[in-house]
């Protein structure tokens, strides 16, 4: 019998959240559940592809036009208009409702208190320090998660957090994030994207793929550039693409300011970013918090050697100086002696991005992934206790099997 779950989000715009959920529900369909996705904003410019894929995809009314109204009667909007509709459909009382990330946890799980649901599922996919200066909203969802059935974290260091936050360990899953293998097969030749780029076949190239947020720390690679630019090769560019949400100026001026803004392209959001990581040598996550970086399984996916911080999930991914390198967050001048080091060394770097793709295919694919969740929800039936006591086991195993290795990191 095929299970029938609601998924609840934010958008569909370009984002690691959105590209998981975009690669992971096609793979669901053919594993015997049917999904429906619930944006809580508009379905965003991802929403095509899993419309293309045959899995609806609903927005609230008035989505293209709340957009445009000034913040605060948008965030009116979306608890009125956004919520009455998400309201109702939480009454066609699908199997499963799952909900990803806050703002769509916060509304929908209140609301889900008042609909006779069967299961009710939270992912968490980042640190919790997204509560710092909001107390009564991380109190809020503190509360919340005792009406969750289960909640699941993307890395150990989400499931860390959640434990700090008083879930108890019978409800919480561990499900990594899993990259789609087949998008980094027939790609275009490296030297051919690289002419799109307007950069030589000898030029050394870097690239870092994360929104342009504090958070992700691209000041710190700005910085541990100005420290080595004349030790690098010379002829060198850095490619940074994302979405900018405000540090884009910023950046640019930083990057004008250490005397390197010629060697900084900044792409914006990219669709093609298998193909940008064909056309690097080094792939950079300079994060000061993470829950499980999609950029970083991507890397390694492309065969890319990565260079990432101790931040979240990034050294379960990265087993430092066997497919990466991992230095501490917030720490440009190790950041620098890291980049410095493999930009001098074609070898390691082809043993790095070997690994790494080696690493990607045995632990993170999209396909085990989807059989994580699938096994997840298809274990969730109509008799709840019995269902709950042999969760239970399941979910202990899923947290034992993880790779004992990744946790670990040596890095300086």
């Amino acid at each position: 019998m095929k299970k029938r779950i609601l998924f609840v989000t934010g958008d569909l715009e370009i984002g690691g959240t959105q590209w998981h959920l975009v690669q992971l529900l096609p793979q669901l369909l053919s594993r015997g559940i049917v999904p429906t996705v619930y944006t809580v904003m508009q379905k965003g410019r991802l929403a095509d592809r899993l419309e293309e894929a045959g899995i609806e995809v609903i927005e609230p009314p008035f989505a293209s036009t709340m957009r445009k109204w000034p913040q605060p009667f948008r965030r009116i909007g979306v608890i009125l208009l956004s919520g009455c509709k998400l309201y109702g459909i939480l009454w066609r009382r699908p199997d499963i409702v799952h909900f990803f990330l806050p703002m769509a946890y916060l509304m929908g799980g209140l609301e889900s208190l008042f609909v006779p649901l069967r299961w009710r599922l939270m992912s968490r996919r980042s640190l919790n320090l997204y509560h710092f200066g909001h107390p009564v909203l991380a109190q809020l969802e503190r509360r919340l998660h005792r009406a969750m059935d289960i909640i699941a974290g993307n890395s150990r260091a989400v499931i860390d957090d959640l434990r700090a936050e008083g879930v108890s360990n019978p409800k919480i899953a561990l499900i990594y994030n899993g990259v789609d293998l087949t998008r980094f097969e027939s790609l275009p030749e490296r030297r051919t994207m690289r002419e799109e780029l307007g950069l030589r076949d000898d030029t050394f190239v870097m690239i870092m793929v994360a929104n342009l947020l504090p958070s992700k720390g691209h000041a710190d690679f700005l910085d541990a550039l100005a420290l080595i630019k004349d030790r690098l090769p010379a002829d060198w560019y850095v490619l940074l693409a994302g979405n900018d949400y405000g540090c884009g100026a910023d950046l640019g001026k930083q990057a004008a300011e250490r005397g390197i803004a010629e060697r900084v392209r900044f792409l914006g959001a990219r669709a093609d970013v298998p193909a940008l990581y064909k056309a690097a040598d080094i792939g950079i996550l300079s994060s000061h918090q993470e829950g499980f970086s999609n950029s970083v399984i991507e890397g390694m996916a492309a065969g890319l050697p990565m260079i990432v911080t101790r931040a979240g999930g990034n050294p379960e991914a990265i087993i430092d100086q066997d497919c990466g390198v991992v230095v501490p967050a917030r720490k440009p001048e190790v950041l620098a002696d890291a980049i410095l080091a493999l930009a001098g060394d074609a070898d390691q770097r082809r043993r790095y991005g070997v690994k790494a793709r080696e690493r990607v295919e045995a632990e993170f694919s999209i396909a085990a992934c989807a059989d994580r969740y699938a096994r997840l929800y298809m274990s969730l039936g109509d008799d709840k206790r019995r269902s709950m006591a042999e969760l239970a086991d399941m979910l202990e195993a899923s947290d034992s099997d993880a790779d004992p290795k990744c946790a670990g990191s040596s890095g300086s």
